[in-house]
Formats: C-alpha cells, structure tokens, sequence
C-alpha cells in the first residue's frame, strides 16, 4: 500500500477551494458572418461587446472599417439596426395633455415618454416609460406635431398612404366626370403625348357626316309634283303643234 503525500494532504486541508472541481466553460470568440440586413456585408462578434459591421459590400477594396458600426436588436421592429439609425429613431418627448395613456406610471407633470419612429418615417409607437423601461407591445400609433412641439394619436389624415389612396381616387373621379382635367391633361393622360389621329376627318368630326348626308337626300315632294306637272304641260304643247302642222 502506498504512503499517501503529507504535504499535499497537507495542503488540500488548508486550502477549501481545492477540494471541488470547477467546469470551465470555454471563452465565446470572435466570430464573422456575412448579413444582408440591415446593411449587406461582413459583421463580427466581438465577446462581451456584441456584433458590429466591419466590411461592408459597397467597398470593393476589402478594408475594415477603421470604426466598426456597432448593431443593435430592435424589439419593436423584430430586426437589427445599425446603431445611428436606432438612435435616430429614438426620441423621448411630451404628450398632448387629454391624451395620455392610462398606463403612465409617472405622476410627476411634464415628464417625457420614450418613442420609436417606424419605417414610414411619420407613425411613431411609445415603448419607454418616464423611467426608460421598455414596454411591450400592442402598440397605438402616435405622431410628432411640430406645431406643439409634443406627440399625439395619429388621425388617418396624419397617414401618407391614407393620402396618396385618397388623391388617387380623387382622380379618377376626376377623369370619369371630365369636370377637373382639360383637353391638355387629357393629351397626357397615360404617361405618353397625344399622337395625331389616323382616322378620317368624316370619323373624327361628325358635324361633316350629318352635312353630307343632308345633301345627298332626295328633294322634297312639293318640288317634284311641280317638276313632274311642268313636264306634263310641256309634253302636251308639243302634240298639239304636231297636229297642227300639215303633211
């Protein structure tokens, strides 16, 4: 039977951490992907600091960026964003007073609420409180009135497709009463300029059709039963010189 070592039993009993075994886990390294969104090109994960882009496509000399973009996970858009464009974004502001929000936790007047601006660039959704912590959707659109400088719910006037869907019904209106357009819209109508019209002059003007069949209608009936009696009396004069000349 072997001697067992004094010093290292020795040293086991004086120093506790010795006596478990820890699981190291090993270290994350740096990883790189290529991505097509939100940028396309080549992002790195840096451990402890998290993805950046590094080399976008656009470039063709294949350098990295001296300062790489960092990227950040949007939980309201459910993608990722290059850091200025989420802080872009982002916007704490006041709310028109009657329309705040049951769920304000802020007692205190005045305080802003976080927002995010959407990809339309005019509907934007609250999803900080006061405090800066994150809300979770459903989400009610709202909108920035520069007038007031503070947010307020978004109204269909507010939505520019609402608008664009509305002018272009407007006009086709418009184009069906003919009472809007001109003959010079009219000519452009379609994208493409008027051409010149192929079709004979009797076609494109009706007025010369009507002329035309009213000169080749047949005379009226007054003037041919005195045509007609003209003819007859002449017809009789000539006999009766006959008869009335000897053999």
């Amino acid at each position: 039977m072997p001697t067992p070592n004094l010093f290292v039993a020795a040293q086991t009993l004086v120093s506790p951490r010795k006596w478990f075994k820890r699981q190291t886990t090993p270290k994350s390294l740096r990883r790189s992907e290529h991505w097509f969104t939100p940028v396309p090109g080549t992002y790195e994960y840096i451990p402890g600091r998290g993805w950046y882009l590094t080399h976008p496509d656009e470039t063709n000399d294949g350098q990295r960026l001296s300062n790489p973009i960092p990227v950040i996970y949007s939980r309201v858009l459910k993608r990722h964003l290059l850091k200025p464009d989420y802080d872009d974004r982002k916007l704490y502001g006041l709310i028109v007073e009657g329309e705040k929000p049951a769920d304000i936790k802020c007692k205190t007047k005045n305080k802003a609420e976080g927002f995010f601006r959407l990809d339309d660039d005019v509907a934007w959704v609250r999803c900080w409180d006061c405090n800066g912590e994150f809300i979770p959707g459903p989400y009610e659109l709202w909108c920035f009135d520069k007038r007031i400088n503070r947010f307020r719910k978004m109204l269909k006037g507010d939505d520019p497709q609402f608008q664009s869907r509305r002018s272009s019904r407007s006009i086709e209106s418009s184009v069906r009463s003919g009472d809007v357009l001109t003959s010079a819209d009219n000519s452009t109508i379609g994208g493409a300029p008027s051409q010149p019209s192929t079709r004979p002059s009797s076609l494109r003007n009706p007025s010369l059709i009507t002329a035309s069949r009213a000169s080749t209608r047949p005379s009226s009936p007054v003037y041919s039963r005195d045509r007609d009696a003209n003819t007859a009396h002449s017809d009789v004069d000539v006999m009766q010189e006959k008869a009335a000349t000897p053999y």
